[in-house]
């Protein structure tokens, strides 16, 4: 019966990933170059969720060593148990030191991390504030948008300062993305290994989809594969996110689908048409 069971389990997984592969090669095909990719650097201020969030949508930022990053654990629970949410954050830190990246901890109730999250805004001027993208179906990632937005309206910020949404494990919005950095069939490989080489308690995580979420993202790029973001000024990120807060019903909905990429491609592409109704001016100047 066990042998049954893993012959089962095998099979199931090369469907899965015979089927994810192929709908991204489709996807592929339908996604076109942007047409303006200006070059973000600087100084970014990366807000993580959960420690591998930064990796997973903000590798590239961490790669070039020009950059000056600063990474803000937001210390949201994940579900773990206290032991792997402790080995998590030595993840998260062997990371940031490897990386040459500053490494900020935020901890208590949501309120305090607020005060704390505006201290740290308000005292480390940044070029970019990082945050996923508002169309996710994790409710800790839609919850940092939220404490984020909230330090904003209540902040002295400089008027350069720029928002910058990245991408964890749902697609964005064709129209919501901006720019882009390319990955060339090592670099993502290379990518990668080192996630599987830092982040051990994440053993199950299912790397070949991202992958192949990131292939489709490289037609934005005309290179093999890619990480994307959206950016835009502070001021236009609150206005912005104000009207595309999703509801219970729309978040269970990414939920039920995420893992399907054309299916979820269409679903937030229908959320984004009915939430975005009016047309904000997204660019880099």
């Amino acid at each position: 019966m066990n042998i049954i069971k893993k012959i089962y389990a095998k099979t199931y997984k090369s469907i899965c990933f015979l089927i994810s592969f192929s709908t991204s090669r489709y996807l592929r095909l339908k996604t076109k170059p942007l047409k303006d990719n200006e070059m973000i650097s600087g100084s970014f201020l990366i807000l993580v969720p959960h420690a591998d969030d930064e990796w997973v949508g903000c590798s590239r930022l961490l790669e070039e060593k020009s950059n000056n990053i600063t990474l803000c654990y937001m210390d949201m629970s994940g579900g773990d148990t206290k032991e792997i949410h402790t080995c998590r954050y030595l993840e998260l830190s062997k990371m940031a030191k490897m990386k040459n990246a500053n490494l900020i901890h935020l901890e208590g109730n949501t309120e305090i991390k607020v005060g704390q999250l505006k201290n740290v805004i308000e005292n480390h001027r940044t070029d970019y504030i990082c945050v996923p993208a508002c169309y996710d179906w994790h409710q800790e990632h839609l919850e940092v948008i939220k404490m984020l937005r909230k330090v904003l309206l209540n902040s002295k910020c400089s008027s350069e300062l720029k928002i910058l949404m990245y991408q964890v494990s749902v697609p964005m919005p064709k129209n919501m993305i901006t720019n882009g950095i390319s990955m060339n069939k090592r670099e993502q490989k290379g990518k990668w290994l080192l996630f599987r080489e830092i982040y051990k308690t994440q053993d199950f995580f299912p790397v070949e989809r991202f992958m192949h979420n990131e292939f489709v993202n490289g037609g934005f790029m005309d290179s093999y594969s890619a990480e994307v973001y959206g950016c835009m000024s502070y001021k236009q990120w609150i206005s912005f996110i104000e009207r595309r807060v999703i509801n219970e019903r729309q978040r269970k909905e990414i939920e039920k689908c995420f893992k399907k990429l054309i299916k979820i491609c269409k679903v937030v592409k229908k959320i984004e048409e009915k939430n975005g109704k009016e047309n904000y001016e997204v660019n880099i100047n």
